[in-house]
């Protein structure tokens, strides 16, 4: 059994009337099952003590409403679809381990992370690049650069030219 690394590139965007700064998903890069990636960007799977370049962080509190969805389940009274808990299964999840509070049960609108979801954490656009740096410095199998990873970087330049931290990579993995 493997592990996957599932990833939102998110960017800052003026949205509200106040000018607060609302994050909007762009993309889902795919990655492939690259380990010694996994190891850079999380501590996942490494084999070869391979420190992740920033401790995995969990989700911050501004996270887009759209990615929040695809990591989460609403926990509900009566569940209508997929994507919905009732209480007693939320409860059930996290006693055993399967799942943990995203948004604790005080909450009106609390959410448990999906099943067989694990680590959830963010870099911007200027971490990715020292993982970019760490990772060809490894050169795994010969490879000196992951041609995703670099893809992503370039496309995160584009929200982020000055690397101030306007795109970041969300992510989690699944086993």
């Amino acid at each position: 059994m493997g592990t996957d690394l599932i990833g939102h590139i998110e960017y800052q965007h003026y949205k509200r009337p106040d000018g607060t700064l609302t994050w909007h998903p762009w993309a889902n890069p795919f990655f492939g099952r690259n380990y010694v990636l996994f190891a850079l960007l999380a501590g996942v799977r490494s084999t070869d003590d391979i420190a992740p370049v920033i401790a995995p962080r969990g989700f911050p509190n501004d996270l887009s409403p759209e990615v929040m969805h695809e990591f989460t389940l609403l926990v509900v009274n009566e569940v209508r679809n997929s994507n919905q808990c009732t209480h007693s299964e939320a409860e059930y999840y996290v006693a055993h381990g399967a799942s943990r509070w995203v948004v604790g049960p005080e909450n009106p609108y609390p959410r448990v992370s999906r099943l067989g979801l694990h680590t959830p954490s963010w870099l911007t656009t200027a971490e990715l690049i020292v993982v970019q740096e760490r990772f060809a410095a490894i050169k795994e199998d010969g490879q000196d650069h992951h041609v995703e990873l670099d893809a992503t970087i370039a496309a995160m330049k584009t929200f982020d030219p000055e690397l101030i931290g306007k795109a970041r990579l969300m992510f989690w993995f699944l086993d």
